[in-house]
């Protein structure tokens, strides 16, 4: 009796495995839907994600932490896919109406993925990629040591991605000015440790290219 019920024990975890790696497939092929219809941001979820884990790494985080990043951080734009294409292509100034509309992605992300069973761990760093260290951010305003550690790390890389990318309304700033703007926002948009870090990280990167 003891050995039928381990075995359905184990048969069931296994087809759960299972069922959230098809999920998982079939999120990430929603996020690179979203990136096909842009080509300014293609691949732009891969490049992040490589950053993020980078940068955590360099920042001594835990390997489960590693893990939570690598499963969520590609996923972290995927709220996008209920926003405008008008919207997210447009190459003038958004209106305040439309750029209320951008700010909601974070939490739209959140309720895609949670029927997959994450942990609240990593559903925060997908809602919570967008809050700034001075409180200014999205959707919750948090800010400092109230905004989750992963979701820190995860807006750095982001953002660096984002000014040093080509997009829809501008061409792609230089590594340079893209570090320099980094510092700029240390202690203001960002955690100050942690673009310390993603500094040097991104540095020796460019170096080894």
């Amino acid at each position: 009796f003891l050995a039928e019920r381990a075995a359905m024990s184990v048969e069931n975890i296994a087809l759960y495995d299972n069922l959230k790696q098809s999920m998982m497939a079939t999120l990430m092929s929603l996020v690179s839907a979203i990136e096909a219809k842009d080509a300014y941001t293609q691949q732009h979820s891969t490049r992040v994600t490589a950053y993020a884990l980078k940068i955590a790494s360099s920042l001594g985080c835990p390997y489960d932490d590693l893990q939570r990043l690598e499963t969520t951080a590609p996923l972290h734009d995927i709220g996008k896919i209920g926003i405008a294409d008008r919207i997210l292509n447009k190459v003038n100034p958004l209106t305040e109406e439309e750029y209320r509309q951008i700010e909601a992605h974070p939490l739209i992300g959140e309720n895609i993925v949670s029927p997959l069973g994450l942990e609240p761990d990593e559903l925060a760093i997908i809602k919570h990629h967008h809050e700034r260290w001075d409180g200014g951010g999205y959707p919750h305003g948090l800010s400092q040591e109230n905004i989750p550690r992963l979701a820190r790390i995860l807006a750095v890389a982001d953002a660096f991605d984002a000014m040093n990318s080509d997009r829809a309304y501008r061409r792609a700033r230089p590594f340079d000015d893209s570090m320099q703007e980094l510092k700029n926002n240390r202690g203001t948009q960002f955690d100050p440790e942690i673009v310390d870090t993603a500094l040097q990280v991104l540095a020796r990167d460019e170096n080894e290219s």
